[in-house]
Formats: structure tokens, C-alpha cells, sequence
């Protein structure tokens, strides 16, 4: 019956149910694979759809083979076929996954690649040729140790046996040569992957240039030494304090022991050795301004300190709060400056311009004095002069020479104050 019309569907009555319908654009398709399974080709694996019950359309698969009896006689067909759909689902999803993993490849800016079980690059993504300056066909069969600097390699070994032995991920940071000849700070990441019997398939390497933070970490290490060493040649006690009222010391500059005889430790590790080393007279006002800072903003005080060998000395202390981006507090940053000898200075200053004072007001008094001298002898001189010619012009019994003889005597003691005034 071979010669007969092809039905879209076959009814199977082992199982009671309708196998799939073929489609009407396929019925032309199967009848030609009948023919050619009929005229002795073997049909394997043909790809083609079919039609559920239910209207849909899935992928097929369809195998035909000639049933021949002991003649060589074909007298039926022995037909294989196999729904697709689960697998055309997990090819579409491995084709995704796949594409995706090539778009995130080949846009990532760190050098992906995969190793074989001998550390040699199977695959490496166009980063390289931006990275380093290798085309990704230039690294085949190279192993990525060969372009690590000589200082570094010991480290690049050990990063790979650890992910051929452990098979755990391990992170390095190292130089590798840039096909220029210069070399490139780089952070590696490796990680062996295992096949479905837990033996190592390949090793997948991670690379990200890190030069730019490489450097920047170099000048900030640069900046940081360039900053300490100024700051602790600065004539003066730098330092930084929690914020509040703890105050405590959390760096202070080794000045400390040369201006005031105290380690940094001491006061770093208790509070109350910098308290007890304020002047009694201060210690209140000290501690109760230096617990309000954080509010404040802003430390500005002079007071006294009593160094480790007894001496009083006089500190300028002035610092800022160094506050987040939210205007939380963080920490005080600050310098104690020794002002002693100024404010020595300053006392001298005061004694000196009350001395001068004091002689002016002398000076001042001394001319007044000698002023009201000069003018009372002149007065005197010339009361004494007349009481003497009165004295001189009157006769001894005259009942007036008495009380002339009075005004020449008072005239006589008088003569005395000019002079006192002058002394």
C-alpha cells in the first residue's frame, strides 16, 4: 500500500491515543521520506514539525528505515519520531546564553580568558588587544605566565596551582608586559572549572587594569609621606582627637616629647594623662571647651600645661572638626602651638609699659612741682624783701614791728617748701 495516499495522522492503538498530526504544508515532505525509506535510504534524525491536538505547532524529529522480509522484500517501514521541544527550548537558551556571554565578553573592559588544564590560553577576549596590546589570536597556546614580570611570577604560579589543585578562586595583584615593553599593574582572579566528573575541564582567568589605582595609591602613599614629614618638622604638636566629649587622642605628632617631655603613647592611650597635664587654674575651662567641639566647629584657646620636667608652658591651641557629607562629625584636627616665650613677652610688655607710665605720671608731677616752686619763690621773695625793709625803716618801739617781725618768720619758713617741691 505503499503507492496509496499518506493520512496527516495515524491512530495507534497500543496506546489509544492520536500521535501527532502532520501539518498540511508537511504532508508532501513526509510522503517524499516515505519514498526514499521505501527505495532503501535510511532517513535519520529529519527535523520537521507537527501539529498537537490542541492547534500548536512543535519541532519533530522523524528517523525511517525499509522493514524488509527474508527475500530483501520491502514490506513496511520501521519509524522513529522524537518531540524537539524541550531541547530546541535548551538550544534557544543555550544560543542566548551564549550570545550573552559574547556581548558581555567582548564589551567588558577586563580581560576574560580561558586556560587549558596547562595553564595556556584557549581563549582570551578582545580586552587584551586594548589592555595589554595582544590580539586574542596571539595568545593561543601561550601561557599568561610568560608575560608576567620577573618579580611576580612566583605569585602568578602559585595563583594557578592553587586553582588546579584547590579548585578555588584565587586573587592576585602583579605586572604583566604590555606588547610595547612597558609594564601594567593588574588584578588576576583564577578559577578552575570542573567537568561532570569533577575533574578539571579548563581554568577561567579574570584580569582588570589597575594601573590608574595603582598610581593613585603610589601618590597617595607619596602625598601621605610628603604631609607626615612636614608635619612632624612644623615647630609646633599636631594632632587628631575623636570628636565630643571623649576628646580622646587618636595621633599626635612626636613633638609632644620635645616641647613638653610626654610620649604620643601616653596620651593616646589615657585622656586623663593630657588632663592632669593641664595648669590647675585652666583644667576646667580646658576640658568643658574641647568637649563642646563638636558643636562648635572650631577650637581657639590659650592655656597651660605643665610639662614632664615641672616647667609651665604656655599652648596656642586651635583646631577644626572635619565633619561627612552628611555634617556628621568625624574628627578634630588641630595643632598646640608652644607660645611661651611670646607670652613671656608679652608680660615683659606690661611691665615695662606700666614702668613707663609711672614715669610719665613722675615727670608729669615733677614739672607741676616745679612749676608751683619757681612761681611761690618768686611770691616769697619778694614778701621777704619788703617784711625786711619795713623791719629796716621802723623804729624798735614801734607797737607795728611785731607783726612785721611775724610776716618776715613765716616768710623764712616758707623759704623750705620750693625746695621739698624740687627734691
Amino acid at each position: 500500500g505503499f503507492g496509496e495516499k499518506v493520512y496527516p495522522y495515524l491512530f495507534d492503538e497500543a496506546i489509544g491515543s492520536v500521535l501527532p498530526t502532520t501539518p498540511e504544508h508537511r504532508v508532501d515532505e513526509l510522503a517524499e521520506l516515505i519514498d526514499r525509506a521505501v527505495d532503501g535510504e535510511q532517513i535519520s534524525n529529519f527535523e520537521t514539525d507537527r501539529l498537537r491536538r490542541d492547534g500548536t505547532i512543535f519541532p519533530y524529529s522523524i528517523s525511517l528505515a525499509a522493514h524488509r522480509d527474508g527475500d530483501g522484500n520491502t514490506v513496511g517501514l520501521i519509524g522513529l519520531g522524537t518531540d524537539l521541544s524541550n531541547r530546541k527550548l535548551v538550544e534557544v537558551e543555550l544560543s542566548r546564553s551564549r550570545e550573552l556571554y559574547r556581548v558581555v565578553v567582548e564589551n567588558s573592559h577586563d580581560m576574560i580568558a580561558v586556560l587549558d588544564p596547562m595553564g595556556r590560553f584557549v581563549f582570551a577576549s578582545p580586552s587584551y588587544e586594548q589592555a595589554l596590546g595582544y590580539g586574542p589570536e596571539e595568545l593561543v597556546d601561550v601561557s599568561p605566565i610568560s608575560l608576567v614580570h620577573p618579580s611576580d611570577v612566583q605569585r602568578a604560579s602559585d595563583a594557578l596551582r592553587q586553582a588546579v589543585t584547590t579548585r578555588s578562586a584565587s586573587v592576585v595583584e602583579l605586572r604583566m608586559r604590555h606588547k610595547r615593553g612597558n609594564w601594567v599593574f593588574v588584578e588576576g582572579t583564577t578559577t578552575g572549572v570542573l567537568d561532570e566528573n569533577g575533574q578539571l575541564n579548563s581554568i577561567l582567568m579574570s584580569i582588570r587594569d589597575i594601573s590608574e589605582r595603582r598610581n593613585a595609591e603610589e601618590e597617595l602613599r607619596e602625598a601621605e609621606a610628603r604631609y607626615r614629614l612636614l608635619v612632624e618638622q612644623l615647630p609646633l604638636i599636631t594632632y587628631i582627637t575623636a570628636p565630643g566629649e571623649s576628646g580622646r587622642w587618636v595621633y599626635l605628632s612626636p613633638q609632644l616629647e620635645e616641647i613638653l617631655g610626654y610620649k604620643p603613647a601616653d596620651w593616646v592611650s589615657d585622656y586623663d594623662n593630657f588632663v592632669n597635664a593641664i595648669h590647675p587654674d585652666d583644667r576646667e575651662h580646658v576640658t568643658a571647651e574641647r568637649a563642646a567641639s563638636g558643636g562648635k566647629g572650631r577650637i581657639a584657646l590659650e592655656y597651660r600645661l605643665i610639662s614632664k620636667d615641672e616647667r609651665t608652658v604656655w599652648v596656642h591651641d586651635e583646631a577644626v572638626v572635619v565633619r561627612d557629607l552628611s555634617g556628621k562629625p568625624l574628627y578634630v584636627q588641630g595643632y598646640l602651638l608652644d607660645i611661651s616665650v611670646e607670652r613671656e613677652a608679652e608680660i615683659e610688655r606690661r611691665r615695662l609699659e606700666a614702668e613707663l607710665l609711672h614715669s610719665q605720671k613722675m615727670e608729669a608731677i615733677g614739672r607741676l612741682a616745679g612749676g608751683i616752686a619757681h612761681d611761690f619763690n618768686n611770691l616769697l621773695t619778694v614778701i621777704n624783701g619788703f617784711g625786711d625793709f619795713l623791719l629796716r625803716q621802723m623804729h624798735p618801739a614801734d607797737p607795728l614791728r611785731s607783726y612785721v617781725e611775724e610776716i618776715v618768720k613765716a616768710g623764712d619758713r616758707a623759704a623750705g617748701l620750693p625746695k621739698q617741691l624740687l627734691a
